[in-house]
């Protein structure tokens, strides 16, 4: 299936980004020195792909809630990778 070929090299990719970010926040000591950048970033997806399904499942979803909801949440779990 071509389609799912797509969704799954995408997500992916996502993967391996989000993995680089925090790489690169590691190396310059912004993230704590025992933190696995592949386990943050599969963290960092879940929690997005959750809140925009709870956002988007809302009788009157509107961007500045899910994002505000989102950066919230982000914000406290990134916190913890912090040093």
């Amino acid at each position: 299936m071509p389609e799912t070929e797509r969704l799954h090299n995408r997500r992916l990719k996502t993967f391996e980004a989000l993995a680089d970010i925090v790489a690169q926040a590691k190396r310059r000591g912004l993230v704590n020195r025992t933190c696995d950048p592949e386990l943050a970033a599969h963290l960092i997806f879940d929690i997005h792909i959750g809140e925009n399904r709870k956002w988007l499942s809302t009788s009157h979803p509107t961007y500045n809630d899910g994002v505000k909801r989102l950066r919230k949440i982000l914000t406290f779990a990134l916190q913890h990778f912090a040093k």
